[in-house]
């Protein structure tokens, strides 16, 4: 009798031990992951912003991460118009994309969202909820933009010869004319960009005004001798879509990113 009372003391203590290291071998709780797609997209635009040229109560768009997940905010001064998680993406183009909102309230919906150019300073977004059309530019504070540009800007700004990576004449190396060399014009009313090819001893090449003339200049200043410059292409009818160039003047040199990743730097002709 005493050895069957040891042999289930014992049998007991396993049991026990056993069920103690099942407990302990539970994982611990991750973290959730955004899909990597969707930060890349929408890692500049987590400010809040307002529509352009939106007038006195324009929407405010947000793209924001909570608990591992991308959400997207729109409101029109303090009335919330739609909250929801992106749950889906879809590109529809190298610039275009199409996102799934489940939103806290009501049905999910599609939103296309759009780059404006490939500066990707700016983005459009469309949707059939609150009969959206609008176009947010990165970095807009929701303060008046001024008129012009700044003074220290305003010149015509030409770049050294350089070899470009992302221009090519119809996205091919032209092997006869692998310099170029861009003019950038700012005044007080637009913008003008002229580009030109050069050959291996200097020979211009092609000439081209890539962005023609773009108009009604405005700034917004960010600090840093950097300022944002918008205008627009067309009539004043036309003006919809902005065109965007984030500018920084230091040192008598001007930096454009986005015109083209090789491009060094601009310097003022006249000084």
């Amino acid at each position: 009798m005493k050895q069957r009372i040891t042999i289930i003391g014992i049998l007991t203590i396993l049991l026990l031990l056993g069920g103690c290291s099942q407990q302990s071998a539970k994982p611990a709780a991750t973290t959730k992951t955004p899909p990597a797609a969707l930060t890349t997209l929408l890692a500049t635009t987590t400010h809040t912003i307002p529509a352009d040229r939106g007038g006195s109560k324009p929407t405010r768009s947000r793209f924001y991460q909570a608990n591992g997940d991308w959400h997207w905010r729109l409101t029109r001064q303090d009335k919330l118009l739609v909250q929801g998680k992106v749950t889906q993406l879809k590109p529809q183009g190298d610039l275009t994309y199409t996102m799934r909102v489940t939103p806290t309230k009501g049905h999910p919906f599609q939103l296309t969202f759009n780059w404006i150019d490939e500066t990707k300073h700016a983005y459009h977004l469309q949707a059939n909820a609150h009969q959206l059309n609008a176009t947010y530019i990165i970095g807009d504070s929701g303060k008046a933009w001024l008129n012009g540009a700044p003074k220290k800007v305003v010149g015509t700004w030409t770049s050294p010869l350089y070899v470009s990576d992302t221009y090519n004449v119809g996205r091919h190396a032209d092997k006869h004319h692998p310099y170029t060399k861009v003019e950038l014009t700012i005044n007080k009313s637009d913008i003008k960009v002229i580009r030109a090819t050069y050959t291996k001893k200097g020979q211009v090449g092609k000439v081209q005004a890539n962005w023609a003339v773009n108009s009604d200049l405005h700034y917004q200043p960010l600090g840093h001798d950097t300022y944002l410059l918008r205008a627009y292409e067309g009539s004043p009818a036309d003006y919809t879509s902005p065109l965007v160039y984030q500018v920084t003047c230091a040192q008598g040199k001007l930096s454009v990113p986005g015109i083209d990743t090789s491009l060094p730097y601009f310097y003022d002709e006249s000084k």
